[in-house]
């Protein structure tokens, strides 16, 4: 259990194997524990580093306007408070937002990108989703009510009718209803504006970073459209799209979602 002071918070992360620095951003809501079915495999070949953004798990909730620059700023200091100088950075969703701000601030920080169903600003279904998300939380939803709200816009219909096959999915689910440290209404409504606010449309070509985008062909709230928007605008960029995926590639196909991390970082 480690807690690092930055950028005027505290963020409780976690790190385990040897080698290049490779640092997990996870999305929306979700602590670092976003990361679980592939932190082990990963560590296998890199220094690892996963963290609860601010908001979120044990890190600190600041009563503030939260946005993916100040984000990506808790990472840069992060990385500083481990005396990292560069790293590989990894982001999924709500994470790649933050990665992507943190590329175009901190470009000498990364050596190399990977963003999982990322997208250059939120799309009006998901806004329609989150909206409707918030005004749960506003009526004081239970978390099985919410938990039960959200997971069919992130899994496709064959995951949901197969969950038996799916233990990770299961697992997940069951951890976000039950963990100890489940997110505030402060954490949710300054995730939220950070999310809501966020737009890379005009600033995408000045990155310039080896990147991969992780897309799934059944993904809704983050369409594979979006991470072709991407692709075509960051100059080193390499899509790759997962079939029979939804919006969790990291959950629904873990080992083939670390090999094509792995393959791409070993390049």
């Amino acid at each position: 259990m480690s807690f690092a002071k930055v950028n005027n918070i505290k963020l409780y992360y976690e790190e385990s194997g040897v080698g290049f620095p490779l640092i997990l951003i996870s999305g929306f809501g979700a602590d670092h524990r976003g990361w679980d079915a592939i932190f082990a495999t990963l560590a296998q070949h890199y220094r690892v580093i996963r963290f609860d953004s601010r908001g979120a798990g044990r890190s600190d909730v600041p009563d503030e306007a939260y946005d993916t620059s100040t984000m990506a700023d808790d990472v840069a200091a992060l990385m500083d408070h481990l005396q990292i100088e560069q790293a590989y950075i990894c982001g999924h969703s709500m994470g790649a937002s933050i990665a992507l701000s943190f590329a175009l601030k901190y470009p000498q920080k990364i050596k190399k990108m990977v963003l999982c169903h990322g997208y250059p600003k939120i799309n009006t279904l998901s806004t329609m989703v989150f909206d409707i998300l918030d005004r749960m939380i506003d009526d004081e939803s239970s978390p099985d009510v919410l938990g039960d709200y959200i997971t069919p816009w992130l899994y496709p219909n064959a995951t949901l009718s197969n969950l038996d096959n799916h233990p990770e999915v299961k697992e997940r689910d069951n951890y976000l209803k039950t963990t100890k440290y489940p997110q505030t209404v402060v954490g949710f409504k300054g995730q939220l504006r950070a999310l809501l606010s966020f737009n890379i449309d005009e600033e995408l070509r000045r990155i310039n970073v080896p990147t991969l985008l992780i897309a799934g062909d059944k993904d809704i709230l983050t369409p594979m459209e979006d991470s072709q928007f991407l692709a075509e605008r960051i100059s080193q960029a390499t899509l790759h799209v997962m079939r029979d995926v939804g919006h969790m590639s990291v959950v629904e196909k873990p080992q083939e979602s670390a090999e094509i991390i792995n393959g791409f970082l070993q390049l």
